[in-house]
């Protein structure tokens, strides 16, 4: 009758378990987007990617780090989005490297933020895809 007992809890404990609210794996890491202006261009006409962070916590600094097709687009200029001190950028062929950092006793961003925008030019019709490849966080 024990034996029984335990084995019905056993299983209503290791079905149940799952049901409890726990934290997701993963959450509260920061994620990144890229978002552009426009969808379509013609050739000359410029577009602006701005990189998008959610669940930051204490966003202090960044290095960015950008691929795109040279064949289609022209990489124009990279700004940050708050105030600070920004590393010029480096544009080499198709990958494009920017830095930024907030200066002093400034508060790191929380939450949701526009970081980074990057200026793009068409340089001819077709498809041009810009990843983000890589970024670098530092915190305060």
């Amino acid at each position: 009758m024990i034996n029984r007992r335990w084995i019905h809890f056993s299983l209503i404990l290791l079905l149940g378990l799952p049901m409890f609210p726990f934290t997701a794996a993963g959450a509260g890491k920061p994620s990144f987007a890229l978002s552009l202006n426009q969808s379509t261009m013609e050739t000359g006409e410029e577009v602006l990617v701005t990189v998008k962070g959610e669940q930051l916590e204490d966003l202090f600094g960044y290095e960015i780090r950008l691929t795109y097709d040279p064949g289609r687009i022209r990489f124009k200029s990279a700004s940050a989005l708050w105030p600070g001190f920004s590393v010029p950028d480096s544009d080499d062929d198709g990958e494009v490297i920017f830095a930024h950092t907030k200066l002093g006793k400034s508060q790191g961003e929380k939450g949701a933020a526009d970081i980074a925008s990057f200026s793009f030019e068409a340089k001819g019709a077709g498809d041009a895809a810009i990843t983000l490849t890589r970024i670098k966080l530092v915190d305060s």
